[in-house]
């Protein structure tokens, strides 16, 4: 029974110390100050009660009195920290030596100082060390002898010899205006001892050739100088009093794998939180956590560890055409389809045989589409326009063929595109009217004015001239049985004429005069037929039309009645031939004008 509350008893006490550490982390991440003056200040250290892992970790922010700004303070050392990084802090600390150069040779009582933390080894262990590696001891002077030891213990102790060649030296270590070391003249330097948690620095006199004398000597170098420093040394240790070392930071007191056997129950609880790796101090004693490869964050905060999405950021490696895919805390690269292989720089994605990548056939039949489509409409267009220039060239050529530049002045001009909208293109049910060498339509203008069109079938170019002055005529009579004539159309290639239409029928509606010329009369008996032939195609309506046509390609006797068709008929119409068509040509302009 014993045995078992013993065991109870151990359990709540891990519990308590795993609870109590964890919720000092939760709580930084949202209550904690994380600034102190520049210093960014991150977990395990911290500002405040409940802030810090434990009490070698807390910093104190501290107001400076003369320029009143906030400077951060390690509690542990009383050291001011100018720079924190996940395995050192970097801290200064101020000599007290000035004006007190030794001066008695072969007396024990020199200067000393000794840095060491403000808590006892005890409880949780000091978890900072000078850095053995970042660090070493320096002295400045003339005949000086110093050496660094532990104030704790006499377990180690190191030094070195500081010499002067001058008989009245100025105290000017070399490093400062020959090289970045120190080499025995002036100044001299030595390697610390690993595992340096505190020292005590003692300075001595070794000749009593030299004396103190603060006005002779420049006021940056009147004193004799020991300390703990960085390796890089800098004008900075001339100019001030304040010397910058390093400490060496760990969590816990044992190595990675002990606190991971006990769940740092014996020491604390075990640091490292999910998502991250535990690295052992190089001494052996402590570790430090890091977030695993492929997170970033606060290894030492719950969840601190968060997944890195190498593809968003861009640090994937992957071939192309191969895309990236992010997984937890890493990313592999994945052929797309018709490729096989793992899409890495060394390997790529190899295509697949017989068979074109799916972007690559898409690419094409883009690329052939567009281009097919830019030339059908480039055709297109460069046809469209030659027609237009073709059109525009026959019209202007219409226009001045018919006597374009002599009419314009004379009538109104209308544009063929005008008529061809008018007459719905010159549509056969337009027609009002059709005669030996004409139509009649029926139109409307834009303005909505009823218009009788007449458009002729031929027109020879020496008829050019007896159409224009028939325009000029018409134009100019204006009477009230006689139809006027508003304007013509000369960009046809036969001209249109147009006149005010008449609603009260048609000339075909009157019945013809009793008197006919010889020439017509001749030809109905000579062929047996009348003036106008409703039983031939459109451009044979007209007998006489017909009969000129026949006269002109000698095909005479096709035409002519079966009783004139013999020897006697064919010699009299070779003698009326030439009267029917000269009795023709006499015809008025009445006569020829459409019924």
């Amino acid at each position: 029974m014993s045995s078992r509350l013993g065991f109870l008893f151990k359990l709540v006490i891990v519990v308590w110390i795993l609870g109590s550490d964890y919720g000092v982390a939760a709580k930084h991440q949202h209550q904690c100050p994380n600034k102190c003056g520049n210093l960014s200040i991150s977990y395990p250290f911290g500002i405040g009660k409940h802030c810090y892992r434990n009490k070698w970790f807390e910093i104190t922010c501290q107001n400076q009195s003369t320029t009143l700004q906030q400077v951060p303070i390690l509690h542990a050392y009383q050291l001011k920290i100018l720079n924190l990084s996940s395995s050192e802090v970097r801290v200064a600390y101020t000599w007290k030596f000035s004006h007190c150069y030794p001066i008695t040779p072969g007396v024990e009582s020199g200067l000393e100082q000794i840095i060491r933390p403000i808590y006892r080894e005890e409880g949780v262990a000091n978890t900072f060390t000078f850095s053995q590696i970042n660090s070493k001891f320096v002295t400045m002077g003339c005949d000086i002898y110093s050496y660094i030891t532990n104030p704790n213990s006499d377990n180690y102790t190191t030094g070195c010899l500081s010499l002067c060649q001058t008989e009245k030296p100025s105290l000017y270590p070399s490093l400062y205006y020959k090289s970045s070391t120190c080499a025995g003249v002036h100044c001299c330097q030595t390697a610390i001892p690993v595992g340096l948690k505190s020292f005590r620095v003692s300075i001595f006199n070794v000749s009593s050739a030299w004396s103190f004398d603060p006005f002779e000597i420049g006021p940056h170098y009147d004193y004799a100088r020991a300390f703990l420093a960085e390796h890089e040394f800098s004008d900075y240790y001339k100019r001030y009093q304040e010397i910058p070392v390093r400490l060496t930071w760990v969590v816990g007191r044992n190595s990675c794998r002990q606190n991971q056997r006990s769940n740092g129950s014996a020491n604390g609880s075990y640091a490292c939180t999910q998502n991250t790796d535990c690295i052992d101090y190089a001494d052996g004693h402590g570790y430090r956590c890091t977030c695993s490869p492929g997170y970033h964050g606060n290894a030492y905060l719950p969840n601190g560890c968060q997944d890195v999405d190498e593809c968003k950021i861009g640090k994937a490696r992957c071939a192309q055409p191969a895309v990236c895919k992010n997984t937890a805390g890493a990313y592999y690269c994945s052929c797309p389809k018709g490729y096989h292989g793992d899409g890495t720089p060394e390997n790529g994605c190899i295509a697949d045989k017989r068979q074109l990548p799916l972007p690559l056939i898409v690419s094409i039949g883009i690329t052939v589409g567009l281009i097919s489509a830019a030339i059908l409409i480039s055709g297109l267009l460069f046809s469209w326009r030659l027609g237009r220039q073709r059109q525009l060239k026959q019209t202007q050529m219409s226009f001045r063929r018919n006597g374009g530049l002599l009419l314009q002045q004379q009538t109104k001009i209308f544009g063929i595109q005008v008529l061809e909208r008018a007459t719905d293109d010159f549509d056969a049910g337009r027609i009002r009217g059709t005669g030996g060498f004409c139509s009649l339509y029926k139109g409307m203008l834009p303005d909505g004015e009823i218009v009788a069109i007449r458009k002729a079938r031929i027109m020879e170019e020496s008829q050019v001239a007896q159409f224009i002055n028939e325009v000029v005529i018409l134009s100019q009579i204006n009477h009230r049985n006689i139809v006027k004539l508003l304007g013509c159309c000369l960009e046809a290639e036969v001209p249109l004429l147009v006149f005010e239409f008449v609603r009260n029928g048609t000339l075909s509606q009157v019945p013809p005069p009793p008197r006919r010329s010889f020439g017509v009369v001749l030809v109905e008996r000579l062929t047996g037929e009348k003036a106008v032939s409703s039983t031939k195609f459109e451009q044979e309506k007209s007998l006489v039309m017909n009969f000129i046509s026949a006269v002109k390609e000698n095909r005479l006797f096709q035409i002519l009645e079966g009783r004139v068709s013999n020897e006697r008929g064919v010699e009299i119409c070779k003698n009326c031939k030439k009267m029917s068509k000269t009795e023709w040509e006499k015809k008025t302009n009445h006569e020829r004008s459409c019924n």
